[in-house]
């Protein structure tokens, strides 16, 4: 039997209500064939739509707590990366500049998963709103993360470039302003976690001095240079990783917009 003889174009198949013979149609009485619609089908099956949206709405909340989890461990990693390759700056610590090279790349598989758990949630649950503004924002957040994570590899690999030189030059500024780099990215995510515009403003803020710190250095390292050109290959070297630092601050800065996004639904920059 095909499937043309089992389901003739008639009936339902025209849009036609389909009956028992003798039977009053769904269409005739109001509700489905032989069950009428009351007020009381009515009220258990909005009763039954309310069960379901609540059960959807809290696994959707708990995907997004997840979420916030990721983007916790993520900005970690990046932390504790900008922490590590200070520490190669300062000691000269080769080991500890390949350990952050390698932190870095845990960073990738980082990003890959929470890509993948923002489009997922895109595509199944549809948000809409301010739920819509914080997946929205994670995606490109986790861009800045990833990048944050590509320039401590850059200093982590001068760093060993500079292990092989005599360090005259003093790093306590470079150190202090690495420091205050990974401040603003604790402090961004923090921002982004808990909603809280104020502490984004609070970074914002706080890139006016990283950037102080990346002129000031840079004007002294330029001087060296001048005054003494044997060392000038290791002061451009540590221009170089003051300016990552200085973009790493804005990655941070940009979290921290992208922070308040979520909550007024303003593009700031």
């Amino acid at each position: 039997m095909t499937m043309r003889e089992a389901f003739p174009l008639g009936g339902r198949w025209r849009g036609e209500a389909a009956t028992d013979e003798g039977a009053p149609s769904a269409r005739a009485t109001g509700g489905h064939k032989g069950r009428p619609y009351t007020a009381e089908g009515t009220a258990q099956t909005g009763t039954h739509q309310n069960r379901r949206s609540n059960a959807m709405r809290k696994t959707f909340d708990a995907e997004l707590q997840e979420l916030n989890y990721e983007m916790i461990d993520m900005a970690a990693a990046a932390e504790d990366a900008i922490d590590v390759v200070t520490e190669s700056l300062t000691t000269g610590d080769e080991e500890a500049a390949k350990s952050a090279v390698e932190m870095t790349k845990s960073m990738d598989q980082m990003e890959r998963d929470i890509e993948n758990r923002c489009l997922r949630l895109l595509l199944q649950q549809q948000p809409v709103a301010r739920d819509l503004r914080t997946i929205s924002a994670a995606l490109k957040m986790v861009t800045d993360l990833q990048r944050i994570g590509d320039q401590c590899a850059n200093i982590a690999e001068i760093a060993l470039l500079l292990k092989a030189q005599k360090q005259t030059q003093s790093l306590a500024d470079i150190r202090t302003m690495s420091q205050k780099a990974g401040i603003m990215v604790k402090r961004a995510i923090f921002s982004y976690v808990n909603r809280d515009t104020d502490a984004a403003k609070a970074v914002i803020a706080l890139d006016d001095e990283v950037d102080e710190y990346f002129r000031t250095i840079k004007g002294e390292l330029v001087e060296l240079i001048v005054e003494n050109r044997e060392e000038a290959d290791q002061a451009i070297d540590l221009i170089i990783i003051t300016k990552y630092l200085e973009r790493i601050a804005d990655h941070a800065v940009n979290i921290a917009q992208w922070a308040i996004f979520c909550v007024t639904g303003e593009i700031l920059g």
